[in-house]
């Protein structure tokens, strides 16, 4: 699998489109490798659930 942010073939890992934090479950994606992921989940996820208010998409 190709990683859709660093480009490296890797293996996938699940990537929640909307943060779980946020009661996403179901939208979802494996295209993305899981050092990217957790680069997403610190630097973008983490700040997203504590200062953006996304309750007009659940």
């Amino acid at each position: 699998m190709k990683c859709m942010f660093c480009g490296r073939n890797k293996e996938p890992s699940k990537e929640h489109i909307i943060p779980e934090a946020l009661g996403n479950k179901d939208f979802v994606t494996y295209k993305v490798c899981k050092s990217c992921n957790n680069k997403l989940d610190t630097n973008v996820d983490s700040y997203g659930v504590r200062y953006i208010n996304y309750s007009f998409i659940i």
